[in-house]
């Protein structure tokens, strides 16, 4: 089995460690035989997304077709779990079709992202109506400020358990087609490169991903996993869509969204990314229908075809020896800056050579990082000195 260091996502946690989640409940819905509209259920003392008004971002649309789901959203600092399921309740004019639910609010304090998602999901899909529905001839209900009181939870897991969870995901993840994954990874690449300060009319579309049913707690955890945690830390991913049809609009919240057809999301156009972001989407789905975290040296490649000119130190995975497809993104990276030094620019003369040296420099890093990662694989003498500074200013 993967060691769990090695998904992006997870790979600056200890191998042994065990973690402790302390997290806040709330449930929202309708309330049976009750006249008021969708209200906070129950809520635990420390919960603090009513007064954020997160029911607002964890809203799909008319959410007229209830069905059980499960939504990870990310938000300022918070995430929160969701398990959704079909209400039990009517209201006053007994009307059903309503949708219930269990949310768990988590702070994290150096815990990853993707850790939450793989143990609070689950959690989520745990609990049912019977915090509360006994109580649903409460006189309280008159009041719009009155909810159930539920407790503050704690839980302590282990990387055993983690990896079991992955595990699991990535297996439920197997009957879904390449092709729709593949689309699905570009367009999660393609909102993560997009600007988090982008206003409304530059937001990317969220990343679909086309299957017939809804994905489970672990499933949609395993999609952080391929990420670095800066970027997965970012991302809200719902596991289904409760809705006959929805406007991609009402989808602003979201990151990736589960769903039986792209049909469904009136507006979307075909998944969004450009060839370096499909390159990415790929090499992630080869390496899930593996069972593995894709390869280390993918950033690379990334780098060499955007317009940065340095690597930082805490963007180099581990050191350890690279497999032969990790080692081939290390020359196709290369391959690709120096193509782009060779290409004609019509620029005078000062300023092409000028460029062309800014080029091998990038080059030169590429190399630098490389060898950092696994120096017995990678010794570039035509760039020795260069590389050795730059390995110094990495601390390598």
């Amino acid at each position: 089995m993967t060691a769990i260091t090695q998904w992006p996502a997870l790979r600056e946690i200890p191998e042994s460690k065990e973690y402790k989640l302390l997290f806040e409940r709330a449930i929202w819905g309708k309330v049976d035989g009750q006249r008021s509209d969708y209200r906070w259920i129950a809520r635990s003392p420390g919960f603090k997304g009513d007064s954020c008004a997160v029911q607002r971002a964890l809203t799909l649309g008319l959410e007229d077709k209830p069905c059980p789901l499960v939504l990870w959203h990310a938000s300022e600092g918070s995430f929160y779990a969701v398990s959704c399921y079909p209400s039990r309740a009517r209201d006053a004019n007994g009307r059903s079709g309503f949708l219930e639910k269990q949310i768990i609010e988590w702070r994290p304090d150096g815990v990853p992202a993707a850790i939450g998602a793989l143990t609070l999901l689950g959690i989520a899909c745990g609990y049912t109506d019977e915090d509360w529905i006994a109580r649903s001839r409460d006189p309280g209900w008159l009041r719009p400020d009155f909810s159930i009181g539920l407790d503050t939870m704690t839980v302590t897991v282990g990387n055993d358990t983690i990896l079991a969870a992955i595990s699991g995901g990535l297996r439920s993840l197997e009957g879904i087609l390449e092709p729709a994954m593949t689309d699905f990874y570009t367009g999660l690449a393609h909102w993560i490169s997009t600007p988090a300060t982008a206003g409304p009319g530059h937001r990317a579309a969220p990343g679909l991903l086309e299957t017939e049913s809804q994905l489970g707690p672990a499933a949609l955890a395993v999609l952080l996993l391929p990420f670095e945690e800066n970027d997965a830390k970012r991302l809200s991913l719902a596991g289904g869509l409760p809705v006959s049809q929805v406007e991609e609009e009402d989808l602003k919240s979201w990151s990736g969204v589960v769903c039986r057809s792209r049909a469904i999301v009136r507006g979307a156009s075909e998944a969004a990314g450009d060839a370096s972001e499909r390159k990415r989407a790929n090499a992630i789905v080869t390496a899930l229908r593996r069972h593995e975290p894709p390869p280390r040296t993918e950033f690379l490649l990334e780098f060499a075809a955007s317009d940065e000119r340095w690597l930082d130190a805490s963007s180099l995975p581990a050191p350890g020896e690279l497999n032969a497809s990790e080692i081939g993104l290390v020359h196709d990276a290369i391959k690709v800056v120096n193509n782009e030094a060779a290409l004609p620019t019509g620029l005078p003369e000062s300023l092409q050579k000028a460029r062309v040296e800014h080029l091998r420099a990038k080059a030169d890093v590429i190399r630098a990082a490389a060898s950092a990662i696994s120096p017995k694989q990678f010794h570039f003498p035509e760039a020795t000195k260069w590389i050795r500074s730059t390995l110094q200013k990495w601390g390598k």
